[in-house]
């Protein structure tokens, strides 16, 4: 589970009990009237998805977008300045990096290392210099596989999840407490697994829509991206999890110039990586080795590398939009679920426009990118109406 990021008590994104409380964001001086912006970590990580043609080789991208910056396009971006703070540095790290730093390759290589974390980190947006956590030993709280029903090691994971302090009183701890047990005080899971899929899908919708969180305005389009191990995950058993050729960069320039009244788009990530931590006793007899990925699930220089040059493409398109772009990271997913389920404007890297539409059947539910595309179906505070393009405006 990711740390919580606080910022105070009062805080309407920390409301409930048992939140992880694994770090701090606050504010700096100088930011007033920033908003809930002060209230999540600010910085991002990046993508499941090959972009505007651009091909990976030994580790880094080629390819070039000219950011093509203007008087009419400025650099500066309106985000507040905030500082992470990790309360778990064994196991929870934080990044900074200059996405503008794209063809400085010697700058990249330095900040997208593991000699490069840290447990501080505070974002000067004016400055193009921004934060990501960074998650080396994320493996239990897997929250498609457990609401889906998915893959070998999804009841692994719901164990972790009720056996370990840390995630008492989150969202997936509240519904795996709720279930029905056996005599052994196990889980009594459903043999049919649609059906228990359903059930627990269901209750999902309804925890989300009761939970309280600042959910970006219709003037806002947040963009999920989905980063760390995943640039990892080749393997053909793994299709839903790597890289693909989805034109990510292409949806999100189209959405917004169909959509004029947009004037802040909103990259938001977290690396976060699948191993277990080793010294956790909880693995001694449970054992989340069945994925057959080898070490995709590791964090190392090259995976770094390659998250921070894709993101670096991404910052650089989404400002020759001539919006104000913002890249947010936040290592509480309870919080994040809820901002992405209930924006008006969402849209998700790894998911094409078309799929964005409607809901998927269970068997296409295979990765988290999905679940929350369904979630902000249900949940999202816009109408249909709202959200379509305005008559008379078109992509390029």
């Amino acid at each position: 589970m990711r740390a919580t990021t606080k910022v105070s008590e009062s805080s309407p994104l920390l409301e409930g009990e048992g939140k992880v409380g694994g770090s701090v964001s606050t504010c700096a001086a100088g930011d007033h009237g920033a908003g809930w912006a002060c209230k999540i970590a600010t910085g991002v990580s990046i993508v499941t998805v090959l972009v505007l043609g651009i091909t990976i080789a030994s580790g880094r991208l080629t390819g070039h977008i000219d950011p093509d910056f203007s008087d009419a396009h400025p650099l500066v971006s309106t985000q507040p300045n905030v500082s992470l703070h990790s309360d778990d540095p064994k196991h929870v790290k934080i990044l900074r990096f200059n996405p503008c730093n794209l063809d400085d390759g010697h700058s990249e290589a330095l900040e997208w290392a593991t000699g490069a974390l840290r447990t501080v980190c505070t974002v000067d947006a004016r400055s193009c210099e921004f934060c990501a956590w960074i998650l080396e030993n994320d493996a239990e709280y897997r929250v498609n596989d457990i609401v889906t029903c998915l893959g070998p090691t999804f009841k692994v994971a719901a164990d972790a999840v009720l056996s370990m302090p840390k995630f008492k009183g989150t969202i997936l701890h509240r519904l795996l407490t709720s279930k029905p047990k056996t005599s052994a005080g196990e889980i009594a899971w459903q043999e049919d697994r649609e059906a228990e899929s359903k059930t627990n899908f269901a209750w999902l919708v309804d925890a989300i829509g009761a939970e309280a969180c600042e959910v970006p305005d219709r003037s806002t389009l947040l963009v999920h991206i989905r980063a760390g191990d995943n640039l990892n995950l080749v393997v053909p058993s793994n299709r839903m999890k790597s890289i693909k050729s989805i034109q990510a960069i292409d949806a999100m320039t189209a959405y917004v110039e169909s959509r004029p009244y947009i004037t802040r788009i909103e990259l938001s990530s977290v690396l976060h990586f699948g191993n277990p931590a080793p010294e956790k006793a909880f693995y001694t007899n449970n054992s989340m080795d069945a994925d057959n990925v080898g070490d995709a699930y590791d964090m190392s220089d090259g995976a770094l590398q390659k998250n921070g040059d894709i993101l670096s493409r991404f910052f650089l398109a989404a400002k020759r939009l001539r919006r104000d772009v913002w890249f947010t990271s936040n290592d509480d997913p309870d919080i994040d679920m809820c901002r992405y389920a209930k924006a008006c404007h969402f849209i998700s890297a790894s998911v094409t426009a078309s799929e964005m539409r409607t809901e998927g059947t269970l068997d296409e539910r295979m990765s988290f990118a999905y679940l929350l595309r369904d979630l902000h179906l249900h949940l999202g505070t816009c109408s249909a109406e709202q959200v379509e393009p305005e008559l008379g405006s078109s992509p390029r």
